[in-house]
């Protein structure tokens, strides 16, 4: 449709929430319009990691917790997980972003719990990373599969998994005033 809108003079705007080329379509939508010949701009978004993290106040490195950060996919084409090399990603002690995953968060983290990492590490789900109707739910890479299940999240749901998590509990919250 961006092809065909395009190619009728019309001046077409792709609005994507995130960065269009982190598990987005952005890198087909850009060759598609590259070989068709339509000139295209892209202006950068904010990947719903960095989004989310910056919302929660976690970084997503430390020097102290976490020095790598690996963004992952919870959600294939076929709607399974993809494969990943589980063992890698829990002996890395870095944060993993696992985008998409809402629907398939008991497999990874049972193949992360699988590859050795330990049941107690913390996590997070956020629902509409920093939107007006974002949603966190808080627990453990062992119990959040569960309660994401029972929390019924609809939205763009993004996990974050890793010890920074934990340091959502240390941010602290400026005293409101009343007006």
């Amino acid at each position: 449709m961006i092809v065909r809108l395009a190619r009728e003079g019309a001046h077409v705007v792709r609005l994507k929430g995130g960065d269009p080329f982190v598990f987005g379509r952005g890198g087909e939508e850009l060759d598609s319009l590259r070989a068709a010949g339509v000139p295209v701009t892209v202006v950068p978004g904010v990947t719903a990691a960095c989004a989310a993290a910056a919302s929660l106040q976690v970084p997503l490195t430390h020097r102290d917790v976490a020095r790598s950060v690996h963004f992952v996919t919870g959600h294939g084409a076929d709607g399974d997980v993809p494969a990943h090399d589980w063992r890698a990603l829990a002996q890395s002690g870095g944060t993993i972003a696992a985008y998409m995953a809402s629907r398939t968060l008991p497999k990874v983290a049972s193949g992360l719990i699988a590859a050795g990492m330990a049941a107690s590490t913390p996590a997070v789900a956020v629902e509409n990373a920093s939107r007006a109707n974002e949603r966190r739910l808080f627990g453990t890479i062992a119990d959040l599969p569960a309660a994401l299940a029972a929390a019924g999240f609809e939205g763009p749901t993004l996990v974050l998994i890793g010890e920074v998590v934990a340091l959502h509990a240390h941010a602290e919250v400026p005293e409101r005033r009343a007006a």
